[in-house]
């Protein structure tokens, strides 16, 4: 019963803090993207808590139980690296396009509705059935946890996350996300101990659990392999650690749900942190996980299913108090993906497929009218393009920018009218952009060598020489310059 109170409650102020941030939400920047103020501890808090989920907590945590502990922390070394490698090279590139939705970004970057609308298309595919899979998974969960049925936990779960969802958009579903995230790290460090000292405290846990008669092999680094093994020999093992972790590495750097959160950052160096921070609380999170997990076994190795494991030792292993904080957090991880899902299927449908469909625009209150709409009806199976005009939606009266909202705005509106797609006006405005370009990055590195050389001579030696033979010339300028005119003053006398 206790367990189901801290469940409840968890819920209540996911739906409240939903409540008090839809008060804020003024136009469609700030429905899409928070207004894009998001820090370094909320971008963080999202990216995590929108890729973990029951998957990480039970499925995960269950092949670690059986025999897999440090395979699957060679896995997410492969995997948590996405974060780096996709903020670097995709993510702060996102951020400076200022569009709202990743296929914008790509409708922009292209100058294409069609491929705008193929990758919100894509994206609304690939998510909703993932969306579907992890709210089942948590209502099953809850359905067990709590003894209500399984079609009011699925109800209770699906009200839960589209009310903030629907409500506050994406300031919501961030702030949540990193309230969820502090939630189930939380859960994560303090069971860690308390489960070690369960199995015989430090490091005699650990030894148990590699000696284990029923578990041969349970932390070596390719883990239990054998013929009737799930895994064969260790080499295979190994290659299957790391061509799942490259795989899903590729998936944490550019897929839809994760890179969207770069979209909230304040800036670039924002983003650039988040994903650095994120790849080392991934890594941490897994590896407190893991190896507690690893070690049950010495106490329980009969636990079937095997992905209750963790649920098992919150309500066997540690206290109370710290058990509710657990199952809350399990709960909380999957709340999390699934309103990052549910927001980014809604904002994909409204902002880059309801907007291509028609040749009409409407304003903020509309959208944001038309988003929350189309989230439920994401729910209920229903389609609801059809009765809300509009395409090329005009920007945001808070930032001003024109309908393409890019970057390079000024630049975008010479392409709104077809008589101006002409490959000799393109070069223009090519040439005219990397020419300003030019004469801005010049002037800047012209001011640094002036900086340089006014340090020693012998310390940034090219900088000095490179200032002092421009002084030359200009000194000889004006040399020049001040004889022709005493000559033709001269003259004129």
């Amino acid at each position: 019963m206790i367990f189901t109170v801290g469940i409840i409650v968890s819920f209540i102020v996911y739906v409240f803090v939903g409540l008090i941030l839809s008060r804020k939400v003024q136009n469609s920047e700030e429905y899409y993207v928070s207004g894009r103020s998001g820090s370094t501890l909320m971008i963080t808090g999202t990216l995590v808590a929108s890729f973990l989920s029951t998957v990480s907590f039970m499925g995960e945590a269950g092949f670690s139980y059986e025999g897999y502990p440090i395979l699957l922390l060679i896995l997410v070394i492969f995997n948590a690296s996405g974060y780096v490698f996709g903020v670097f090279l995709f993510g702060r590139y996102l951020r400076r396009s200022q569009s709202l939705t990743v296929p914008e970004y790509f409708g922009n970057r292209f100058q294409s509705n069609k491929v705008r609308m193929a990758a919100a298309i894509t994206t609304v595919l690939g998510i909703a059935a993932y969306l579907v899979a992890v709210t089942q998974g948590a209502a099953l969960l809850l359905s067990e946890i709590s003894g209500v049925s399984y079609a009011a936990a699925l109800l209770i779960m699906w009200i839960v996350y589209s009310s903030f969802t629907i409500l506050s958009g994406a300031r919501g579903v961030m702030v949540n996300d990193t309230i969820m995230f502090f939630l189930f790290s939380i859960a994560t460090y303090l069971a860690f101990p308390f489960i070690i000292k369960a199995a015989g405290g430090f490091p005699d846990a650990i030894t148990k659990a590699a000696h284990l008669p029923a578990r041969p092999d349970l932390l070596s680094w390719h883990g239990i392999t054998g013929s009737g093994a799930y895994m064969g020999t260790p080499w295979e093992a190994l290659a299957w650690a790391v061509i799942m972790g490259l795989v899903w590495g590729a998936v944490v750097a550019i897929s839809p749900w994760q890179c969207s959160r770069y979209l909230m950052a304040k800036n670039e160096h924002v983003a650039i942190r988040s994903g650095v921070w994120a790849t080392i609380s991934i890594i941490t999170i897994y590896l407190f996980l893991h190896i507690s997990v690893s070690t049950i076994t010495t106490i329980k190795a009969d636990i079937d299913p095997s992905e209750k494991v963790f649920v098992w030792a919150a309500m066997n292993i540690v206290p109370t108090w710290l058990g509710v904080i657990i199952i809350s957090g399990i709960m909380a991880a999957a709340l999390s993906s699934c309103s990052s899902f549910l927001q980014l299927i809604g904002s994909s449908i409204t902002r880059d497929i309801m907007e291509q469909s028609r040749n009409k625009t409407y304003s903020d209150k509309q959208l944001l009218r038309a988003s929350r709409i189309s989230r439920i009806c994401i729910r209920r199976g229903n389609r609801c393009g059809t009765d809300v005009p509009g395409k090329n939606l005009a920007a945001s009266s808070r930032s001003g920018r024109s309908q393409r909202n890019g970057r390079y705005a000024q630049v975008s509106r010479v392409f709104d009218d077809k008589r101006h797609y002409g490959y000799r006006r393109y070069i223009r405005i090519l040439l005219l952009a990397c020419f300003s370009y030019y004469a801005v990055a010049e002037k800047r590195i012209y001011r640094t060598f002036y900086a340089l050389s006014r340090c020693k001579k012998g310390s940034v030696f090219p900088a000095y020489l490179f200032c002092e033979n421009h002084e030359k010339r200009r000194r000889r300028k004006e040399e020049m310059r001040s004889r022709e005119e005493k000559g033709l003053r001269l003259f004129l006398h």
